[in-house]
């Protein structure tokens, strides 16, 4: 059969999009899959340049991949069609070190895993002229839509797992996490080092939560300032910007009281970063390698001092951990919101590993995940779209005629910070508020918010003239549709995963939608607002609202409740004229329009605008003319972090 992969036709040659031909005779121990992902590990960069290992090219590599098991071979047994999977690196299952658990340091490691192809000699894959190409790259060479995979690579997970975040356990997160809890494990005394703050550094720091002690010091070495921000935010005590200091040893040995690190973690794979770790490693302590830069780098240390210290240096090769247990552990941790490592990922379209490629290498990307079906996006644009309208899929009116206030919540519920909203809904029961609620730029990783959220967004349900949404970001239309779908589900959940009498929403605030309308935007939207009416957990029946913050093209207001047609500062409003181009929106395009359908957000009012009573009042009329839904604040920067000081007097005005 014919599929999609991304081929490296020679050492330094570039990973070209192309089609190839999969050869659908399986082994028996083989699984064919459809990925739907495939995160990007530096391993597949260091050996797309490789040169020593002969016939290795043309090759499709690859190595954390997730999908569905479309055919089996007739001996697997584990594993059915049907089954989401992840995949990692493959084992013999019969040398001691498998027999043990130890199926990283299996005793065909490198045969099956940094082969030209099966055990046998065969390749799985061959060009559209016929032409061999080097499959089974850790058993799997998932950078394929169609990918022959080993038994002993799969790792199944639920049927509702999002596959597009999961996909980077299958090596580098996992690689991070074990490196940490299996091989430094760390006690409450301990100091702890880690080089290199990308998908795996990060998440041997995030993996700290889970072990069963927490160290007193936790140390982050990088190069780039972002990454370490990100590196405290997960939970080091400490960070070294390692162009800012001359000398690592010194640093690491003064922030230690001259003592050095216990354990620490270079994912650098340089010999000069492991030589110096060594160096500044307590006495009795360890230091331990999950990063190769090139095959033929070669640490050294001197036995004399080696023998005195008692200092360990060893390998950590994928976690030291059996994938099959330890990735769906490390799932379950991110499920609970104690492993946000999805927190890292951006996703790229396959045909775009390019510059997936270039924004790791440039440091401004964390973990790429390449995503394997949007070009089926295309062939479904012209079934779904006309079908849409075939069938008058079209807003739905909250049929309420009143004034209603828009609230973009995103005010973190210390206690007593949402007071005054709370008090402004009391005294006026006859006032409607949509109160949009943001944990964490959406819901966060968690399956619930955190206390404060879980006590607060009950007092806002409790009242009958409110209505909660949750905010979803969608980066016109840019960010990947599973995120967004997993968002929706997340708040559709809150209220079977929490004890806590309230907590859920009533709907989803899509951020950020396009206002320029093309195909590909015209369906993300359809399949978010699809996914959103689908799911269940809402508290009443959806309400859905979009947000482009301009006059979109008149085709996006299918489908949502409501759509904000205007949000931004009181200048721009009046220097662009919106009042006048909402009034004939449904004129110019030719549909029929209400002012329920559309709201307005405007900040940065004016000083001597806010101070006047009057000309709050010329604000709030001339936005309620024309929307049916408002929002009015003073603040000229952070616009939604507090409630502005015309607060209440425009609640007073919007009766």
């Amino acid at each position: 059969m014919l599929t999609d992969a991304l081929v490296v036709s020679k050492s330094g040659a570039p990973f070209k999009f192309q089609k190839i031909e999969v050869n659908n005779n399986l082994h028996d121990n083989e699984v064919l899959i459809r990925m739907k992902a495939t995160g990007v590990c530096h391993t597949d960069l260091n050996f797309s340049n490789e040169t020593s290992i002969p016939g290795l090219f043309p090759a499709v590599f690859g190595h954390e991949g997730a999908g569905t098991i479309v055919s089996i071979g007739s001996s697997v047994t584990t594993l059915s069609i049907g089954d989401n999977v992840l995949t990692s690196y493959t084992s013999c299952g019969n040398c001691s070190n498998c027999d043990s658990g130890n199926t990283s340091f299996c005793r065909d490691w490198e045969h099956d895993n940094f082969g030209v192809g099966r055990s046998d000699g065969s390749k799985a894959y061959s060009s559209t002229s016929g032409e061999a190409v080097t499959s089974h790259f850790f058993g799997q060479s998932s950078f394929a839509r169609h990918a022959v995979v080993m038994e002993r690579s799969v790792i199944k997970v639920p049927a509702d797992a999002p596959l597009q975040l999961l996909a980077p356990l299958g090596c580098g997160i996992m690689t991070g996490a074990g490196a940490m809890m299996n091989v430094v494990k760390p006690t409450s005394n301990s100091i702890v080092a880690i080089v290199g703050a990308g998908a795996v550094g990060l998440a041997a720091i995030m993996a700290l939560k889970l072990n069963k002690e927490q160290p007193k010091m936790v140390i982050a070495v990088d190069l780039i300032q972002a990454r370490l921000d990100m590196a405290k935010k997960y939970g080091a005590t400490h960070v070294i910007n390692s162009t800012e200091v001359k000398d690592l040893k010194a640093a690491l040995l003064e922030l230690t009281d001259g003592e050095g690190v216990n354990g620490s973690i270079d994912c650098t794979g340089r010999a000069d970063v492991v030589n110096t770790l060594m160096e500044a490693t307590a006495k009795r302590g360890t230091v331990v390698s999950v990063g190769v830069g090139k095959l033929d780098a070669t640490m050294s240390a001197n036995i004399f001092n080696t023998v005195n210290s008692g200092r360990i240096y060893t390998g950590c090769c994928m976690g030291s951990c059996y994938p099959q247990e330890f990735i769906p552990m490390l799932a379950e941790a991110w499920k609970r919101g104690d492993f946000p490592f999805t927190e890292l990922i951006k996703t790229y379209p396959a045909q775009e590993m390019d510059k997936a490629v270039k924004a790791v290498l440039d440091g401004f990307v964390v973990k790429a995940v390449l995503t394997w079906d949007t070009i089926f996006v295309t062939l479904l644009l012209g079934i779904i779209i006309p079908l849409a309208v075939m069938l008058g899929l079209r807003r739905y009116s909250t049929s309420k005629s009143a004034m209603a206030i828009i609230v973009p919540l995103y005010i973190y519920p210390a206690p007593g910070a949402w007071d005054p909203l709370l008090e402004a809904i009391s005294i006026n029961p006859s006032l409607n508020f949509i109160v949009v609620v943001n944990p964490h730029s959406g819901p966060g990783a968690a399956a619930v918010p955190d206390a404060n959220y879980t006590r607060e967004i009950p007092r806002l349900n409790s009242q009958t003239n409110v209505q909660t949404v949750g905010y979803v970001p969608t980066a016109y239309t840019k960010r990947d549709l599973t995120l967004v779908k997993h968002d929706i589900r997340t708040y559709s959940e809150w209220r079977s995963n929490s004890t806590v009498p309230g907590l859920g929403v009533q709907g989803i605030f899509f951020d950020e939608t396009p206002s320029q309308y093309d195909d590909t935007s015209a369906y993300f939207l359809l399949e978010a607002q699809k996914e959103a009416r689908q799911v269940h957990g809402f508290t009443s029946r959806c309400l859905l609202i979009n947000n482009p913050g301009t006059i979109p093209d008149a085709r996006f207001l299918d489908g949502p409740n409501m759509t904000v047609v205007f949000e931004g500062t009181y200048d721009t409003y009046q220097l662009h004229g919106f009042s006048h181009k909402i009034e004939m929106l449904g004129r110019l395009q030719g549909i029929k329009t209400s002012r329920q359908d559309f709201g307005c957000i405007m900040h940065s009012l004016p000083k001597d605008v806010a101070g006047s009573e009057a000309s709050m009042k010329k604000v709030v009329r001339e936005l309620t003319n024309i929307a049916g839904t408002v929002f009015v604040t003073d603040l000229w920067e952070n616009y939604y972090s507090t409630f502005g000081t015309c607060w209440k007097q425009f609640v007073e005005l919007a009766k």
